[in-house]
């Protein structure tokens, strides 16, 4: 299947974008008529890159349009819209050979269907990939936890060595506060805490210390 969309240093090159034809002929839809200009911007990504990632949000977008339509002359007006795409060549082609089926009133509820899908697989993927994170973030805990051990259980310390401790557990506030609202609001609350009260009482320790590193024993 040949192209007729290509990457560019900065963008996409395309003779989808060439087409001006919209399905709201009187303009009484520009809502539809938005709606396909991003179709047409959809399909030259999809047809220069081939990914699936972008055929993907191709079939997203096609459905969303789909179901902008509100009269039969708007479906009717879609189809001719996509049969232009279509004659242009590239993916749009066959694009339009497997959905131009459900370019009417049933179809919109497949395509409502389909829209809900993707809107779940991404949010599955998202969720999945918050959890990674945080099971990296417990890792990270984990091991700067051992490191105070073994810093507490040090006869002698210095500033060095408790100012370095300190900034760590600082870091690892911030990329706690980073996952908030995508974790459990009650994990978050006890790490929080827990991490908050490391600081506090290194804080402290550190004031004692003073300005100049010297050992001492606690």
């Amino acid at each position: 299947m040949g192209q007729v969309s290509r990457k560019i240093e900065g963008g996409i090159q395309s003779a989808y974008y060439d087409l001006d034809y919209k399905p709201s002929e009187d303009r009484s839809n520009s809502d539809l008529n938005r709606k396909c200009s991003s179709l047409i911007v959809a399909m030259g990504i999809a047809d220069a890159t081939r990914e699936s990632r972008h055929i993907e949000s191709l079939m997203k977008v096609f459905c969303e349009t789909l179901l902008m339509c509100k009269t039969q002359e708007e479906l009717s007006n879609f189809d001719l819209f996509m049969n232009k795409l279509a004659d242009i060549g590239g993916l749009a082609k066959g694009f339009y050979s497997e959905v131009k089926v459900m370019i009417n009133q049933q179809g919109k509820t497949a395509a409502q269907n389909i829209v809900q899908n993707i809107d779940k697989e991404k949010r599955d993927e998202t969720s999945g990939k918050d959890s990674s994170k945080l099971r990296e973030f417990e890792q990270i805990y984990a091991q700067l936890n051992n490191e105070l051990n073994k810093f507490r259980s040090k006869p002698m310390v210095n500033d060095r060595d408790l100012n370095l401790l300190l900034e760590m557990y600082q870091k690892l506030s911030n990329y706690l506060h980073r996952l908030k609202g995508t974790i459990d609001d009650g994990i978050f609350s006890q790490y929080d805490g827990q991490i908050n009260n490391v600081i506090h009482n290194l804080n402290s320790m550190a004031g004692s210390l003073g300005e100049l590193e010297r050992p001492i024993r606690r």
